[in-house]
């Protein structure tokens, strides 16, 4: 099956119970009600020797028979859902993204999973059930999809599996998770004991009290890891061993703790899970076992990098290009020309950035950094606050970074109209502004030792009481 695009179905993609020597290669599958690949349990074995490649399986469950799936009757249609079966099945190079169930839920024997993406998934994002199974070279991001609830749902569950001894392996592989309040990978709660290797893999859970728990009775060979949990107190459970950020390298040679140190983490949205040049994990993984690609198919060197990424600088005697991912690099300066400006000429007088935000905010809102959620941006809350980062621009006249889902559009500096309040007196032109008591607005600042740290700009326009809405000028 090859080069097809199937879309907008009320149950499978494609529904597949008993099948060996099957090839998807490069295929789309879309908004399925019941999910993109899965079946009811197999009567001959199930699905053996099967080759996913190339292919998406992404938005199952955001369709049904023609509404937007809220009245779907499958509450977790995944990306990928098979049965018990006896395998081999290869899923590589393939996104599973968006799903309302996991991205990739495999009982199979034998499952490989390597160089995909498995991003943005409201539940599990990679869960395996039987011997044999491996993933590596593989990114896993995003769990909740934009929505910050509680749930039972972690990046990475290896569980009920019913073989004693069953081998798993984790090589290579990138996980971040957002929301936290549960583990970030869990393995045999209970049940038969299972042997696991975890190898050059990177842990970011930046949210908070998300552990990784191991059951006690299982094997686990951990080394050459990096992890990340700046808001858990303990970062990973082995029966009654307990691992912290000060002991981490106990649990094996070559595990270390600190701040990966992504290009552009993400939640909801896409992110950019390369290693900036500072990254501990650079040159920290070990070359036993590591493939010799990274998820990109590029080469790994003699001293492999921890995650799915291998770290490459840019090397290029261009003065301007483009690469095939489509960012433009230039060497120089850039000139067009017109005496209104380059960008959106006449539409507007601020530089802006597309951020990540935790709530709907709106032009005008004063934001701060969220310190609940790292990375992203909330509306500020209380007067004079330190957090404060700047304006949701209206109409910027430059636009920097990539629109998507929960972002706003942050104003570094320039002319923006703001939400502000008279209650620290009239505010008139060339005034200091801080944050106000009302979430999201602006006021005078009053005690200029307090709105050190904590100013966002000049007043351009007064108010004279009340609520309103004023040109600023933002240099923060």
């Amino acid at each position: 099956l090859e080069d097809l695009y199937i879309h907008h179905v009320d149950e499978f993609g494609m529904n597949i119970q008993d099948v060996d020597d099957l090839q998807i290669l490069n295929c789309r599958i879309e908004y399925a009600g019941f999910g993109a690949l899965g079946g009811p349990q197999g009567a001959h074995g199930g699905w053996r020797n099967v080759l996913v490649r190339g292919s998406v399986l992404s938005w199952s469950g955001h369709y049904y028979r023609g509404g937007d799936g809220s009245d779907r009757p499958y509450e977790r249609p995944d990306g990928l859902g098979i049965e018990p079966s006896q395998g081999p099945v290869v899923i590589e190079d393939t996104r599973a993204e968006h799903n309302y169930g996991d991205g990739l839920d495999s009982k199979a024997a034998n499952t490989i999973i390597r160089r995909a993406i498995v991003a943005n998934n409201s539940c599990d994002g990679v869960k395996l059930w039987s011997d044999g199974s491996r993933v590596e070279n593989t990114l896993i991001y995003g769990r909740g999809d934009g929505d910050a609830q509680e749930t039972p749902w972690a990046a990475i569950v290896i569980d009920q599996v019913e073989q004693s001894g069953a081998r798993f392996e984790l090589i290579n592989v990138t996980v971040d998770d957002f929301v936290g309040r549960n583990y970030l990978m869990y393995v045999q709660y209970d049940g038969q004991p299972v042997h696991l290797t975890v190898r050059n893999t990177i842990f970011s859970g930046r949210g908070p009290d998300c552990p990784i728990y191991i059951g006690g009775d299982s094997t686990l060979v951990a080394d050459h890891n990096l992890f990340y949990l700046p808001q858990s107190d303990v970062v990973l459970i082995h029966g009654d061993q307990v691992y912290t950020a000060a002991n981490i390298s106990d649990l094996g040679p070559g595990n270390i703790y600190g701040d990966p140190l992504f290009v552009r983490p993400a939640w909801g949205q896409d992110g950019d899970y390369h290693l900036r040049e500072d990254s501990p994990a650079i040159d920290a993984g070990s070359s036993e076992d590591a493939p010799a690609v990274d998820i990109e198919n590029l080469p790994r060197d003699a001293h492999p990098d921890i995650g799915a990424y291998e770290y490459r600088a840019a090397q290029t005697g261009a003065v301007f290009r483009v690469t095939r991912e489509g960012d433009v690099y230039a060497a120089g300066a850039y000139f067009c020309g017109l005496p209104t400006g380059c960008f959106n000429s006449g539409s507007g007088a601020d530089v802006a950035e597309w951020v990540p935000v935790s709530e709907p905010v709106e032009p005008g809102d004063v934001l701060e950094l969220d310190p609940d959620h790292p990375g992203f941006y909330r509306k500020a809350r209380d007067p004079y606050s330190r957090l404060v980062a700047g304006v949701v621009s209206s109409t910027p006249g430059v636009v920097l970074g990539e629109p998507g889902k929960n972002k706003a559009l942050l104003a570094l500096f320039g002319i923006v109209p703001v939400k502000a309040s008279a209650e620290n007196g009239p505010i008139r032109p060339g005034d200091l502004l801080t944050t106000a008591s009302i979430p999201g607005y602006a006021m005078r600042c009053g005690e200029p030792g307090r709105c050190e740290g904590a100013f966002i700009g000049k007043a351009l326009e007064p108010l004279e009481e009340g609520e309103g809405i004023i040109k600023v000028l933002v240099v923060r």
